[in-house]
């Protein structure tokens, strides 16, 4: 061997010491039983690619965002009856359940939201949400005539969209309904579909349009109709009767079917026979409930179907199967109306899959070429099998575990790729270096395994200890990345396994096979043994100057230092590149009407198709009247004057145009082309990776002033707007419709007998309308719904004609015990833990501002702001809180891990001053992130620091072996130079075979050489180049660092023996 590295001496193989144990007599056991080693080969992969043909496929890990949503519908209502009626009333309930960190709520017209963050430490999830459950249902004081009662929704993961079928066409409303329905069905026949959400799809309703003068003459009130049809529509069960031998249900049944049947139904009938029929003072017409909102694909009018899968269901093959439907469908129907499958999110995963076979075939690849180059075939072949091997394994623990195959996992496998055969390689290489000295192949497996063990699982350990802690993040994205360090976990401790017990057995078996060990490339194997010799020169040369050297390193540590706090602080959560959707969202004056707002979008629609070129958007749907991400958005609103459209660009690897560029584009040609006036606000919001957070910026206010909170709103708005690189800035106050109020008079309404719940009903039946009863059909319920005319409605002047009906059965005109009052209002009033709060939202544009230094910022600038507004009170949400939070977490799995890593070393070695010569990698290390992210323009996000996080374990893990190996050689009485040139050479092969493969496995990845995914490039530039820069100061820095602590103990010796001398 020594004339082999050119090494002058060589130590002794092994202390006699380090054949004892057990681990010694397994490496033992299975090197003399390779049937058995086959056996488990054989085992390993079969499970593993059964486990890979079964096994689940979906686009996040099922998570629980510890988010619950109290959802509340009030027809009728005007924010601040939803405020005092609804909302106030439960919140005084839930604030009482144990277990509840946030309590959010907003009070809209018709509508109550109120949004729970359940305390991340809370251990039983389940009975907080059952405690939610039974404070809504103990709510005492809401309104009696509420008429569906509070929904409690628990937001998880698996209930996000897996795609939308879109259909749309130049047909009437009713005929796309029954497209959709027959479409729907079909969707839901699928085993996997747990719901369809349509959007656009408007219920089927029997209107009953009560013509107010005939109300009069007949002297009929709207309650004695709602009785009527109520009493007219039917089915009560009576019972059993036996006749003869057979027996039979008894069931009394008057039941309405059509519209017919409605105007048929009696209202009064005297003893003469004379009758009232609903028809004799309505008109009784088939319609649809009220249109709230406005649906569109592509500019046309359509109808969505968004599919949510069921939580054990494999996204992918369900995704195909609703292709398949869809297909099948389009040819059955003969193009009467167009079917577009859109916002297909399965194509995320499909991308990191592709992603990850590429990168995995082309690591195996290069590992083969790497090892044929300096070693030969048969080490190339074994030690390439280390990567399926170990994948096999994973895939086969991840099926055990229910982990599924998803956009968390794949980048935990993703990211381990490079590092599955670094322990592979150490062993391999060690091992034909004893082959290559003549030594039996069998003895030359155990040597070399032997030798090499206990600094291998040091090292492995250290990196696994490095992604351990961020299994234990806590907040949203803690949970959502749980899975990829387990992932890590798992993937490398089975490679350690295989590197251990059975790529030893493979190695031996070659002496059967001896002309697979001659196929190598002899020109390569003498380059690099110049190589090593060369670089010895050079090393004796930088250790001569290892003061220097030291010197100069540290400057470049802190000079690097400076440019992080100058070009990367602070960090962001997730970058703004590889965005593939986004939402052009508008708000117009308020109560401006549903088909105005839908008019204004329609030229932001039109720009969108003709001004961003061909081949950059895949689709955009609009929707007036409601702003949601999605249809589990917790921020889900609705109203007449606002609307979104969300655009579904090409995958960021098929186009030409970045988001922000095509983003910057149509806004540039809406402002150009005055598509955006009349507009109040607007704003283009990108969507990023990730669970949902809110908006980059976002400030709160909290007090109970609401003018003391508008009037700081607009100061910190204005703020917003004065700092470079904020836009989009909106405040979510805002006065509300003008209200007519009904001011009764107790006097007259006492004398009249009419109480004031009567006059309430009276006027909401009238203008809202009141569903009197439901009629049942075979595939859905239709609503009879009471009402006034569009014509009356619309007419202020009728209100006072309102017919109110008394204790003793008479009616009442509304204008003889009550007046009328206009005012005004909010249209919407938020709550924060029980306190009013106005919120102002922003977007940062690219990299010009960073959520967290625009929220420093105001915070800077309005730290005086409780003295001015007293009462009031700032504090900060939405990306701000969610990036403090997962940055304090992560700060602290980084300090666990690199105690753990200390540890590790420690017990290795039993040396503190060997530990942190090798602990020095880790900083140097950091080094290489902060060049590479500075040069490539890269933003310091969460992903990246993930990946600097898992850097610390690997940077180690070549420092471990060459400080084991310069012991081994001091050991033998090698002087402390030659000992560390020695050792340098003995470990430059191995090295650069594993840091080589591990790089040249992220630079695909890194760079898209071959598949990339832009969301996984920051950690793969923060390994790769961090793994470089750690491994040139592996290779010339540690080794200095080693001779000046023998330097210094030295000293320390001559000291002391000074000190005894003159003691003596």
């Amino acid at each position: 061997m020594g004339e082999l590295q050119g090494v002058g001496y060589q130590p002794k193989v092994c202390p006699e010491s380090a054949r004892k144990g057990v681990a010694m007599d397994a490496f033992g056991f299975f090197i003399k039983r390779p049937q058995l080693v086959n056996f488990m080969f054989v085992f390993i992969m079969a499970a593993g690619i059964l486990s890979i043909l079964t096994i689940r496929r979906d686009l996040f890990p099922n998570v629980n965002y510890d988010i619950v949503v109290v959802t509340t519908r009030y027809e009728g209502a005007t924010p601040e009856d939803i405020e005092k009626l609804i909302t106030i009333p439960l919140e005084k309930e839930l604030w009482e359940v144990d277990g509840i960190d946030e309590m959010t709520s907003s009070s809209i017209e018709n509508l109550s939201i109120i949004v729970l963050k359940l305390d991340a430490d809370v251990k039983n999830k389940d009975k907080v949400i059952n405690d939610i459950q039974r404070a809504v249902d103990s709510a005492e004081d809401l309104p009696h005539d509420l008429k569906d009662k509070p929904v409690v929704r628990d937001v998880k993961s698996k209930d996000m969209p897996i795609i939308t079928v879109s259909l749309s066409g130049n047909v009437s409303e009713n005929e796309l309904r029954t497209y959709a329905k027959v479409l729907e069905d079909r969707l839901l026949d699928l085993p996997e579909v747990s719901k369809v959400a349509k959007e656009g799809y408007r219920d089927e309703e029997i209107w009953v349009e009560v013509d107010p003068q005939k109300m009069r003459s007949y002297h009929i009130g709207l309650g004695e109709v709602m009785s009527a049809l109520a009493r007219e529509n039917l089915t009560i069960p009576g019972g059993r009767v036996i006749s003869g031998t057979r027996e039979y249900l008894i069931r009394t049944a008057k039941e309405l079917n059509t519209k017919e049947d409605v105007a048929g139904v009696i209202i009064r009938a005297n003893e003469e026979g004379n009758w009232v029929r609903v028809g004799d003072i309505a008109n009784v017409k088939d319609g649809f409930e009220e249109e709230e909102t406005i649906t569109k694909t592509n500019g046309k009018m359509a109808l969505n179907l968004t599919v949510i899968k069921k939580e054990k269901a494999d996204a992918l093959r369900l995704v195909e199967k609703i292709s398949k439907v869809a297909d099948e469908y389009r040819k059955e129907i003969g193009g009467k109306i167009e079917i577009n499958l859109v916002n297909d999110h399965s194509y995320y995963l499909k991308r990191r899959l592709n992603v990850l076979i590429q990168n995995g075939l082309m690591g195996f690849a290069l590992v083969i070429i790497s090892l044929i180059l300096l070693l030969n075939l048969g080490a190339a072949f074994f030690t390439a099998l280390g990567i399926p091997t170990a994948f096999a394994a994973t895939f086969f623990i991840m099926k055990l575990a229910g982990i599924s195959i998803d956009l968390i996992s794949l980048f935990g496998l993703i990211m381990v790729l490079g590092m599955l055969v670094d322990d592979a390689i150490v062993v391999s290489e060690n091992t034909f270096s004893y082959i290559e000295k003549g030594i039996p192949y069998k003895e030359a497996a155990l040597r070399g395994v032997r030798e090499v063990w206990r600094p291998i699982t040091s090292s492995i350990t250290t990196t696994i200890v490095a992604f351990l802690p961020l299994m234990f993040m806590g907040g949203i994205i803690g949970k959502f990345i749980s899975e990829m360090p387990f992932i890590v976990v798992i993937a490398l401790s089975s490679s350690l396994f295989e590197a251990f017990f059975m790529l030893p057995s493979h190695i031996a078996e070659l002496e059967r096979l001896p002309w697979v060990s001659k196929v190598r490339f002899r020109w390569a194997y003498e380059m690099f043994s110049s190589v090593s010799e060369w670089y010895g020169t050079v090393l004796h040369g930088f250790i001569k100057r290892r003061y220097r050297v030291i010197a100069i390193s540290l400057l470049a540590l802190i000079a690097a230092f400076i440019l992080l706090y100058k070009f990367l602080l602070p960090p962001i959560l997730f970058p703004a590149r590889g965005i593939d959707n986004f939402f052009v969202r508008g708000k117009l004056p308020i109560g401006t009407p549903l088909e105005q707002t839908e008019a204004k979008f329609r030229k932001i629609e039109e720009i969108i198709a003709s001004a961003v070129p061909k081949g950059e958007i895949d689709n955009f749907i609009t929707t007036i009247g409601e702003t949601a991400d999605h249809p589990n958005d917790p921020s889900y609103r609705i109203a007449t004057h606002v609307g979104q459209i969300r655009v579904v660009l090409k995958p960021s690897v098929d186009r030409k145009m970045e988001a922000r560029e095509i983003i910057e584009l149509i806004k540039r040609k809406v402002h150009e082309e005055g598509a955006d006036e009349g507009f109040e606000e607007m704003s283009y919001d990108e969507m990023k990776a990730g669970p949902p957070i809110g908006a980059p910026v976002s400030v709160r206010i909290k007090g109970d002033d609401l003018e003391k909170l508008s009037m700081l709103a607009s100061e910190i708005k204005e703020a917003l707007l004065s700092i470079n690189g904020v836009e989009d800035v909106r405040v979510d106050y805002e006065l509300g419709k003008g209200e007519l109020k009904v001011l009764v008079d107790e006097e007259k309404a006492s004398r009249a007998h009419v109480a004031i719940e009567d006059i309430a009903s009276a006027v909401r039946y009238a203008y809202s309308g009141g569903v009197a009863t439901k009629i049942k059909r075979t595939d859905e319920e239709v609503l009879v719904r009471v009402r006034f005319p569009y014509e009356v409605k619309y007419n202020e002047g009728m209100l006072g004609e309102v017919m109110v009906e008394n204790k003793g059965g008479g009616l009442v005109p509304l204008k003889e015990i009550a007046s009328f009052e206009r005012t005004g209002g909010a249209s919407a009033i938020n709550h924060l833990n029980r306190k009013r709060v106005v919120t102002i939202s922003a977007n940062v544009r690219g990299e010009e501002a960073k959520p967290l230094a625009v929220a420093r910022i105001i915070r800077d600038r309005f730290k005086d702001a409780g003295k001015r507004y007293p009462g009031c009170y700032i504090s900060f949400g939405g990306e701000y809180k969610e990036t403090e939070e997962s940055l304090s977490n992560l700060w602290h799995a980084l300090i666990l891990a690199l105690i753990l890593i200390f540890a590790i070393i420690a017990t290795e070695f039993k040396s503190a001053i060997q530990t942190l010569i090798i602990m020095v990698s880790i900083p140097f290390g950091f080094v290489g992130v902060i060049v590479a992210f500075i040069l490539h323009h890269q933003p310091l996000s969460f992903v990246g620091l993930i990946g600097a996080v898992g850097l610390a374990g690997v940077v180690v893990n070549n420092a471990i072996l060459l400080i084991e190996f310069i012991d081994r050689y001091l050991e033998e009485g090698v002087d402390v130079i030659q000992a560390i040139v020695e050792a340098g050479k003995r470990r430059l092969r191995p090295i650069f075979l594993t840091t080589g493969t591990t790089v040249l496995g992220l630079v695909s990845l890194a760079y898209g050489i071959w598949g990339s995914d832009p969301i996984l490039i920051p950690a793969a530039l923060a390994m790769m180049w961090g793994l470089i820069f750690s491994t040139l100061l592996t290779l010339l820095v540690i080794p200095c660092l080693y001779k000046v602590s023998d330097d210094v103990s030295g000293k320390l010796r001559f000291f002391k023996s000074r000190r005894n001398g003159r003691n003596i």
